[in-house]
């Protein structure tokens, strides 16, 4: 399958190379030792510190804590870490909200490689929080490079680089993320949300087009297309791939009302005689026939007929709804809410 990938990315006109740049936080771990060992005049400042601030001894407090503080930054300045004593600085910090410190010392902990998933998770979503783009991709490739490769990770990374408008370094990132993970369902259909972000529609819907003759199984995929291809104005096939998937009654209900209702959505601008109102009704009428003891594809189909202004139809399909379970006053909000655009 990977290799298959691959062939999609060399061979089109799709693939974009970028480069991926180093982020530098200006913390060279090259030049750091790191101690190990509990600093017991380190302990005594901080627990002094922590003890009046219970009691309300601001100034008692401020005095202790820039004890262990600047005892800290002294030994940093030889080029010696203690461990410990950055992991209690850490911890107080986290505590108090200090953000921009908290960084400081999440960087530290990364050089010394003793960070864990929670000092990584912190920095990364306190990064995202202050829209400090440079330690938010720092944090998130450690984040990698310590616990592995995930989607949740790429996604994020390549967030990063949209918000930085390094566009080829997205889809860079990206592919790189596919063909080293072998994620490549998620990968390339986050391949294709990343053209799609960055303005190459049509490349994004030929990639799409591609994968679903690839990989014809993957439902995933074959959502994407059918939602795509209906969004290019393509209806022919739209029509086609949601009738096979429509009728398949392994698949969720959800996911076939869900296709419906997008289709409604893009269709909000256009006039009740707009023919792409009769294919969202067939559509639904497809939904009914694969679901017939559901409630959920007569709402959808009565919201499609209120709006086009056929009476007889919507009240027909209220009271198929009602019959199938819904409650009255549900079923006014569900139709509501699928024609509140």
């Amino acid at each position: 399958m990977l290799s298959v990938f691959k062939t999609i990315l060399c061979c089109g006109v799709f693939f974009f190379f970028g480069i991926l740049r180093s982020q530098t936080i200006g913390v060279d771990c090259d030049s750091l030792t790191f101690d190990y060992r509990l600093d017991k005049k380190f302990n005594r400042f901080i627990n002094r510190g922590k003890y009046f601030l219970i009691k309300d001894d601001l100034k008692s407090a401020d005095k202790f804590l820039s004890k262990a503080k600047l005892r800290v930054k002294s030994s940093l300045g030889t080029g010696v870490v203690n461990i410990p004593s950055l992991y209690s600085l850490y911890g107080f910090n986290r505590g108090i909200g200090k953000k921009e410190e908290l960084l400081f010392y999440g960087r530290l902990l990364v050089c010394s490689k003793s960070a864990d998933y929670q000092v990584l998770a912190d920095c990364i979503n306190i990064s995202l929080d202050l829209n400090d783009n440079t330690n938010a991709i720092y944090f998130l490739k450690k984040s990698e490079e310590f616990f592995g490769r995930n989607y949740q990770t790429a996604l994020a990374i390549r967030n990063v680089f949209l918000n930085l408008n390094f566009k080829d370094s997205s889809l860079t990132y990206v592919n790189d993320y596919i063909l080293k993970s072998g994620d490549v369902i998620n990968g390339s259909l986050l391949y294709v949300n990343t053209l799609n972000r960055i303005g190459q529609n049509y490349e994004a819907y030929i990639f799409l087009k591609r994968l679903v003759l690839l990989f014809p199984d993957a439902l995933p995929v074959k959502i994407a297309f059918i939602d795509a291809s209906h969004a290019f104005g393509k209806e022919d096939i739209a029509d086609f791939y949601f009738k096979r998937l429509v009728m398949n009654s392994d698949i969720k209900i959800d996911i076939k009302s869900t296709l419906i209702v997008n289709a409604m959505n893009r269709l909000r601008e256009s006039k009740v005689s707009d023919s792409g109102w009769e294919m969202v009704s067939k559509w639904a009428q497809w939904n009914i026939q694969s679901n017939p003891n559901e409630a959920r594809p007569y709402v959808i189909a009565a919201a499609i007929f209120l709006k086009t202004e056929q009476k007889e139809k919507f009240e027909l399909y209220c009271k198929h709804a009602i019959e199938n379970g819904m409650k009255e006053d549900q079923l006014s909000r569900e139709i509501n809410t699928l024609l509140q655009w």
